[in-house]
């Protein structure tokens, strides 16, 4: 299980800020985060801060909230496939498309 899984199951209030995980201070989330920490080959960090909301702390841990790595990627392909039907419409031959093809 991922650090993202084990703190949703164990019942951790979480948050995020694109693929930055936050989670509400607590012990319990304490102890899963440290366990995390202490694995062969882990790279994990971690920092607190406080919320400008009411001011709980929480833990903010770069790149570890999985949802935002599972979503569809929007990629060149895409871009280029709505280029393209823009081309449709205008015929010019020396387009900034063709240049790059």
């Amino acid at each position: 299980m991922t650090l993202y899984e084990k703190l949703v199951a164990a019942g951790c209030e979480i948050g995020n800020h694109e693929s930055d995980l936050y989670v509400k201070c607590s012990q319990k989330a304490e102890m899963i985060i440290l366990y995390h920490c202490l694995l062969p080959n882990s790279s994990l960090t971690y920092s607190q801060f406080r919320s400008n909301i009411d001011g709980s702390l929480w833990y903010d841990i770069p790149f570890a909230y999985d949802p935002f790595f599972n979503r569809p990627a929007i990629g060149l392909g895409v871009a280029f496939s709505i280029f393209d039907e823009t081309l449709d419409d205008n015929d010019e031959s020396d387009s900034e498309y063709d240049l790059l093809h």
